[in-house]
């Protein structure tokens, strides 16, 4: 043990690193577990949206091929069609998560749930591994730093959550963090038109995939609007490359976003009316927080607490809500994570290897922000799902605070590492307390 801690250059004594390393692998039983049970398939939304729309092309390929046209025999104009005719609740979200859903149910009918379950399990892991590449990009001297960044998107009872969904914010997660990763590993003036080509394809399915993949696309137009204020490209070559990503973007996604604006009026169709709007977003109630569950009260109440609360508990999905103490015990242990990780965030303002970085995340919360602004709250804190595609970067952020910490206090970093490691155990005791019914089904 001792030589394993030289080697990650933590400096955390022989305990807390046990329980770390046990904490780690109970995150990844806890995602393991997606395949073995029931678990939230069964009265998910987005599987019900997935079957629709393979119900859908299987009667259009029981039409004779003369009253097809070729678009509809590519699939384009066969959606074209699902949109205009679906009642599903669901038809305004981007489809491609939804589509290639349906097309690998398809292809194993007999067992298409477990194929879909295995589908959001190598999503989770394939997220987790590029999470750890992103802190790899960062932290490759400090490979301790790297495990601790990491236990973060292991352990946030959110992420652990809609990944045991069918929604698309697995698909988005995955192509998000791995289009953020190779936007940090390859400068755009460097590796010229290759790297804005395979960008622009991400930023194109992930248009596709989630509004909020709007990020992506505004955060490219950033980076080559950049190289050309540090004089890196000139006019000419901004422009070429605007032109392939506006190019791409439109091919892969214009055509959603204009079916959308026929049918609801608007390219971003958002039901309801926001209570962002209505109510303080600055609305924090601690009381509410650790006393009643969260989905018993209406989250105009407090905004700001439902979103809290469901990034730090499992309340917005299972009801009622049981073992509250345990329940209240991951607020606090989180709360403390959090708070690191926001400490590495003040700290990366001042670095200029973050600066790609803190781009992104300001891009991506500014535009959130404004989804939420028009989006209706009152379904409950599930909305944080909006921003769960931005854990790889609260991952390195946490990572940054805790070389911030060990470089100014050595107590203060050895206690947010053991409130790190006690996080990752009561979360993973919380979790199957909710369903040790369920494991052994």
């Amino acid at each position: 043990m001792n030589s394993l801690r030289t080697r990650l250059k933590t400096g955390i004594p022989n305990r807390i690193l046990a329980a770390f390393a046990l904490s780690i692998g109970a995150g990844l039983v806890l995602r393991a577990n997606v395949i073995r049970t029931p678990f939230l398939f069964q009265y998910d939304p987005h599987l019900d949206h997935i079957r629709e729309i393979h119900a859908h092309y299987a009667a259009l390929r029981r039409e004779p091929s003369r009253d097809r046209t070729v678009l509809e025999r590519i699939g384009a104009y066969g959606f074209h069609r699902f949109l205009l005719t679906t009642k599903s609740p669901l038809a305004w979200h981007p489809p491609a998560h939804h589509i290639a859903c349906a097309l690998l149910a398809a292809a194993a009918p007999r067992h298409a749930l477990l194929v879909l379950k295995t589908y959001v399990w190598a999503c989770n892991i394939l997220t987790i591994f590029l999470a750890l590449m992103i802190l790899r990009h960062f932290f490759r001297d400090s490979p301790g730093l790297i495990l601790l960044g990491l236990s973060l998107i292991l352990f946030l009872p959110a992420h652990i959550t809609f990944c045991n969904l069918m929604s698309n914010d697995v698909t988005l997660s995955v192509l998000c963090a791995l289009f953020l990763y190779l936007s940090l590993r390859w400068e755009i003036d460097d590796k010229g038109l290759a790297a804005v080509v395979s960008l622009s394809l991400l930023s194109g399915l992930l248009l596709l995939t989630k509004y909020t993949g709007v990020v992506c696309f505004l955060y490219l137009n950033a980076l080559l609007l950049a190289a050309l204020l540090r004089r890196r490209i000139g006019w000419a070559r901004l422009l070429e490359y605007l032109a392939w990503v506006w190019g791409i973007n439109m091919l892969l996604a214009y055509w959603f976003y204009r079916t959308n604006h026929g049918i609801h009026g608007t390219a971003f169709s958002l039901p309801g009316v926001s209570q962002l709007r209505q109510h303080s977003f600055l609305s924090f109630k601690p009381g509410d927080l650790l006393t009643r569950p969260v989905n018993t009260w209406h989250e105009s109440a407090s905004v700001l607490t439902g979103f809290y609360a469901s990034f730090l508990s499992f309340d917005c999905i299972h009801n009622p809500v049981q073992e509250m103490p345990l329940r209240n015990a991951v607020f606090l242990s989180s709360s403390v994570v959090l708070a690191t990780a926001a400490l590495g965030l003040a700290s990366s303002l001042r670095q200029a290897r973050f600066a790609l970085l803190n781009v992104f995340w300001f891009v991506a919360v500014a535009s959130t922000a404004r989804f939420l602004w028009r989006y209706d709250l009152s379904m409950g804190p599930l909305k944080a799902c909006y921003v769960m595609f931005l854990a790889p970067l609260l991952c390195v952020y946490l990572a940054e605070g805790l070389r911030t910490l060990r470089s100014s206090s050595r107590p203060l970093f050895t206690l947010a590492a053991a409130v790190l490691a006690a996080t990752g155990l009561l979360v993973s005791a919380y979790c199957l307390r909710f369903d040790f019914t369920t494991w052994w089904s």
